[in-house]
């Protein structure tokens, strides 16, 4: 598929999901210091850790992404260079084997959807945008390991790639993406992680 094709018109893909009563679980948020917390426990304050590395919060709430289950590499792709975004997804060891599927919204993530019963911070962009397309074709072209089962350690990578000299007119065009865990068995949408953005740039 070509790459300017990347926010091409879809039809929205039918998609049962509701809610069940299992849950992930969310990290602890770790010890309160005097400057805040330190959900990942390494010693170092999490407001002084987002202001050396800024992409370890893209959802730009002061909480470090890795302590909320989905992280990313970096914040920009350029269109005419093109570029890869990683997700890191990771949970607890109790999540082992779950389906997770990644979506994502070029709407924003305020005040998010309602799948089933579970709160997903992603805006509906319609029928024929970007989250219709990372619900219909997962795992396809510039989508990768977007719909799969988390490994031993509750942990899994994806990733959305660019290619080079993509259309100009998706410079400014502002991504975010999240992850369900999902029950196989009739697409149960059971929980929803942060949102990580993505913005593209010339």
């Amino acid at each position: 598929m070509r790459p300017s094709t990347w926010f091409c018109t879809l039809t929205l893909v039918p998609v049962l999901l509701a809610v069940s009563s299992a849950a992930a679980d969310r990290p602890d948020p770790g010890p309160i210091g005097l400057l805040g917390s330190d959900c990942n426990g390494n010693n170092v304050a999490d407001v002084i850790e987002i202001a050396q590395d800024p992409v370890l919060d893209a959802n730009f709430n002061g909480l470090p992404d890795i302590c909320e289950g989905l992280s990313v590499d970096r914040l920009q792709i350029s269109v005419s260079q093109g570029g890869t975004q990683t997700f890191l997804i990771d949970l607890t060891p109790a999540m082992a084997g779950r389906v997770y599927w990644i979506i994502g919204s070029t709407a924003g993530t305020s005040p998010g959807v309602t799948i089933g019963f579970t709160h997903v911070p992603l805006n509906f962009d319609g029928n024929k945008g970007y989250m219709a397309q990372t619900l219909a074709r997962p795992n396809q072209g510039e989508l990768q390991n977007t719909l799969s089962a988390l490994d031993a350690h509750g942990r899994a990578r994806a990733s959305v790639t660019l290619q080079p000299d993509s259309d100009p007119a998706l410079a400014g065009t502002v991504a975010h993406h999240a992850f369900m865990i999902i029950e196989p068995t009739g697409r149960v949408a059971v929980w929803a992680s942060n949102p990580v953005s993505l913005e593209l740039v010339p």
